[in-house]
């Protein structure tokens, strides 16, 4: 009888041990995807403010184009003026 309860209490034991490693991989699983969640909303926040830059960058840069064109057109009309 005590040889039957010692083989019970061993079998649970590993049970047990087997339960225990499989909640540490899904609790790995969840902490990895709840990383990744993270990684990806950062990475996403991170690209909208880069395009927001460069946004600003292009009208910018088209103003300043425009007011260099402003300032050609007025040398030239000096120019031809004296």
């Amino acid at each position: 009888m005590n040889e039957k309860l010692r083989e019970q209490i061993d079998e649970n034991q590993q049970v047990m041990s087997s339960i225990t490693v499989a909640k540490s991989n899904a609790d790995e699983n969840l902490s990895q995807e709840e990383n990744n969640r993270k990684l990806r909303e950062k990475l996403e926040f991170e690209l909208a403010a880069k395009e927001r830059e460069i946004a600003t960058l292009v009208t910018d840069t088209q103003k300043l184009q425009s007011t260099l064109m402003k300032v050609k057109e007025t040398s030239v009309t000096q120019v031809n003026v004296k």
